[in-house]
């Protein structure tokens, strides 16, 4: 039982650095965008139902 009303845990510096390396490695140099890159949303996508497509400009809620 803990003296106080609540417990910490520590974790080593490890495991704390290590917790995201795959993010930086993999992950953000695939499907990062950097200025002017070019993308496309699919509108028929469920997760964004909201979209109009027929806009000149399209302001999409991500759900």
């Amino acid at each position: 039982m803990w003296p106080a009303p609540c417990g910490r845990s520590s974790m080593s510096n490890y495991v704390n650095t290590q917790s995201m390396q795959p993010f930086g490695v993999s992950f953000a140099k695939q499907f990062r965008l950097l200025d002017r890159d070019e993308y496309w949303v699919d509108p028929d996508n469920a997760r964004f139902a909201s979209c109009d497509p027929s806009q000149d400009m399209i302001k999409c809620s991500m759900k």
